[in-house]
């Protein structure tokens, strides 16, 4: 699976992120976490190297984490 080279690294419609899991910070046309749909709705949202970009789901990000819209 290729992670760069995309619009977002990572596009999340449901579930959440492991904090091992191997996000990359740079490479992608936007370089954030995609979250939308029900996906903030349960899952685990560890801090990455970039921000979540937050489109209209209910989120609750883990504490030093970035997203927006606020």
């Amino acid at each position: 699976m290729t992670l760069t080279g995309n619009e977002y690294p990572v596009h999340l419609t449901i579930a959440g992120l492991y904090p091992a899991s191997n996000i990359p910070a740079a490479g992608n046309q936007k370089n954030l976490i995609h979250v939308s749909e029900f996906a903030g709705t349960s899952g685990l949202w560890p801090k990455f190297a970039i921000p979540y970009y937050n489109d209209g789901s209910p989120l609750t990000v883990s504490a030093g984490c970035t997203s927006f819209p606020e």
